[in-house]
């Protein structure tokens, strides 16, 4: 198991382990997001289509256009995401039953099994109970309620990205931080820019990053992806893209080098294709964003396995998340992410971790004995 290393504010994310079953699940609690921290500023230099986006001085023309690419791909998954989402709502609204679903049985078993895989068990009917240690499954009305909200955050990511007064900045590395021991306690870490690194003294701001005591910077450790903090001199929000991000990816992976297709997908998690490509880190990271989502903006949460408190990262531990806290889902910034990249492989059923297709894991039907199928019954009055 890869050790958890994680800064104090809006650090993030990088591969979680898959943990044991939801069912020993005891309890959990958010984590409070908070701190803003200081940044190096950097002249623009992008494309027309995302005009508010400038680089680091650290990136390479290559890395540059990796990442406008993968820019691109967020578009990608935040349309399709927002498409599959339009489906969801409109059958939740007019209440269709399974037995009605007709020619689309395959897309509703798919997003009614992601969506309560990573979001929020459903109460489909009065006989629908909790899973074991965990909440209330949410009703219709809630659940229309959170369709509607996930959507509108898509649709902000979406509109914000091309905005020439986004104000956003993607560093390469961040080697222009450094830890300084004489700064620090045993509860944080203080990381002051290294004035070396700046062409000139205007770079400077005032502040320190500060992080958690176990936290590190993408040159002190492989096991972090990316991180972001916002510039309290320029309001800018900035985002550090690790090193070893883009060498995982070659700088060069796409999510669409992967077509939507199951026979394609076989035996991929949503982690291999989380980590294949820079756009499930950086859309990650983009969702902390306040200049991206505004009060929308969400944190890397936390829920209690066994009395130790554990980051909601990596598909299994959303669905974790999901059981316990189905409250913080649309405030956890995996979440978010992973649930978008589902949507993009929208041909896959994601609820077992794995690509599942064409018989999903959970169907919403049975066969009797005699042959005959069978349909569950949604009390979509509940």
């Amino acid at each position: 198991m890869r050790a958890l290393l994680w800064p104090l504010f809006f650090f993030n994310t990088f591969a979680s382990p898959l943990e044991p079953l939801r069912e020993l699940i005891e309890d959990g609690a958010p984590v409070n997001s908070s701190g803003q921290a200081s940044g190096l500023l950097v002249k623009r230099d992008w494309p027309l289509q995302y005009p508010g986006i400038e680089f680091g001085q650290k990136c390479t023309d290559k890395q540059k256009e990796y990442v406008k690419v993968q820019l691109d791909e967020i578009q990608v998954m935040m349309e399709k995401s927002i498409s599959q989402l339009d489906i969801l709502q409109d059958f939740i609204a007019t209440r269709r039953q399974p037995r009605t679903w007709g020619s689309q049985e395959g897309v509703l078993t798919r997003l009614y099994n992601t969506w309560v895989s990573y979001i929020a068990q459903i109460k489909f009917s009065s006989g629908t109970l909790p899973i074991s240690g965990g909440a209330e499954p949410t009703s219709w009305d809630d659940t229309a309620r959170n369709v509607k909200k996930l959507k509108e955050i898509y649709t902000k990511i979406y509109e914000a990205l091309p905005e020439a007064t986004l104000d956003l900045v993607i560093h390469c590395s961040d080697d222009f931080f450094a830890y300084q021991d004489d700064m620090s306690t045993d509860q944080r870490r203080e990381v002051p820019p290294l004035e070396s690194k700046f062409e000139s003294p205007t770079e400077r701001t005032d502040e320190d990053i500060v992080i958690a005591a176990n936290g590190r910077l993408c040159h002190e450790s492989n096991a972090v992806n990316a991180w972001r903090f916002q510039n309290r001199v320029t309001l800018k929000d900035e985002i550090c893209i690790c090193p070893n991000t883009f060498q995982r990816a070659g700088t060069k992976n796409e999510l669409a080098h992967f077509a939507n297709n199951p026979a394609q997908l076989i035996d991929k998690t949503l982690n291999d294709m989380y980590f294949w490509a820079v756009a499930g880190p950086l859309l990650h990271e983009l969702t902390h964003s306040v200049r991206v989502l505004g009060d929308d903006r969400t944190g890397d949460q936390m829920y209690t396995y066994r009395s130790t408190s554990l980051h909601a990262y990596g598909a299994h531990r959303i669905g974790s998340l999901a059981v316990v806290h189905p409250e913080l889902s649309l405030r956890n910034a995996d979440t978010v992410a992973y649930f978008a990249l589902a949507m993009y492989y929208s041909m896959c059923d994601w609820s077992k971790l794995e690509c599942a297709g064409p018989k999903q894991p959970q169907e919403y039907w049975q066969t009797t004995p005699a042959g005959r199928k069978y349909y569950y019954y949604f009390d979509l009055l509940i």
